[in-house]
């Protein structure tokens, strides 16, 4: 049932956010640096951000990091519809980011004692800041970062209930619910983009409720399975362009999802092609590695592996199309 209110929450919220960004103007042209041929809404994300922060301010077991998950939450997504309405120096949002996830992180973990939870502290910050971002670079076609999220949510609640975390688990779904109330606005055609709010707003949130197990895990790699196709397309485009001396930072059209929607696949088939990896590869790989703990560091080795192998050969293959 409330996974169901989740759900349908969502979905009356993306119709007012979809007449709010008509209202305002709130419209993304199509241009050499998407993939999109139509004038198309963006800011949806703000209908399963709102969703998930309510959700997740009363089902958390605790209130104080219940409220400090909430609020990060929400400056993250407040600094993407800010952005959304108006362009906003790239500096100011990774200050914004740092500092939420900072906030969760003393929340969740508290202050650092020694040397190694300052290193803990410094890779968790560094986790999510990076799938935050990360998230923003894979929304450029129609709902590839949504069922990733769909997915990712899902299989991080497996591992809550598995981890006796059911609480965690309940919002994990909950979120899922609440993007699968967007996705009839994203996919397979596009009324509606979830904007700047909402990518950062998923990475943000995907990353900060996997380190919520890591605590209790016999072994953290597993945390790594969930996101492995978004961590390599975007992980391997960012490390080409840093190498080729670009400007990494810059918009582009350089991940193996848009090369392929250029050469002609549609945004359905490359969303789904993306999901149909996290659900023969990725989730086995889980299942295995719940039952066979001493195996999830070369499980995910094999995982990520496998996924840039294939970022690569798709990348090689596509590129002798264009010759």
């Amino acid at each position: 049932m409330l996974l169901s209110l989740c759900g349908l929450g969502s979905f009356g919220l993306c119709r007012l956010a979809l007449a709010y960004a008509h209202r305002r103007g709130l419209l993304d042209d199509p241009g050499r640096r998407r993939s999109h041929a139509q004038r198309t809404a963006r800011g949806g994300g703000i209908a399963f951000v709102l969703v998930l922060a309510v959700l997740a301010a009363f089902v958390l077991p605790s209130a104080f990091a219940g409220g400090v998950f909430v609020l990060s939450l929400l400056a993250v997504a407040g600094v993407g519809w800010w952005d959304d309405h108006r362009s906003l120096p790239a500096s100011l949002r990774l200050l914004v980011h740092l500092g939420a996830a900072l906030a969760w992180l003393l929340a969740l973990y508290g202050l650092p004692a020694d040397l190694t939870e300052w290193i803990r502290l410094v890779i968790s910050v560094l986790w999510l800041v990076t799938l935050l971002n990360f998230w923003n670079f894979i929304d450029g076609i129609n709902g590839l970062a949504s069922l990733q999220a769909v997915l990712a949510s899902g299989l991080y609640a497996g591992l809550a209930l598995a981890a006796g975390l059911p609480a965690v688990a309940l919002v994990m779904l909950g979120l899922a619910a609440a993007v699968l109330g967007f996705l009839p606005f994203n996919f397979p055609r596009a009324r509606m983009f979830m904007g700047d709010v909402g990518s950062g707003a998923l990475g943000f949130a995907i990353g900060a409720f996997a380190l919520m197990l890591e605590p209790v895990l016999v072994s953290p790699w597993i945390l790594l399975l969930p996101v492995a196709p978004v961590a390599v397309d975007a992980g391997l485009t960012l490390l080409k362009r840093m190498v080729l001396g670009r400007r990494w930072y810059a918009a582009h059209r350089e991940h193996l999802y848009q090369w392929w929607v250029r050469r002609g696949a549609s945004h359905a088939r490359v969303s789904l092609a993306y999901a149909l990896f996290s659900l023969l590869v990725v989730l086995p790989a889980m299942m295995l590695s719940l039952h066979q703990p001493d195996l999830r560091l070369p499980l995910a080795i094999v995982v990520y592996g496998l996924a840039a192998v294939l970022w690569l050969w798709g990348r090689m293959r596509l590129r002798r199309r264009t010759r």
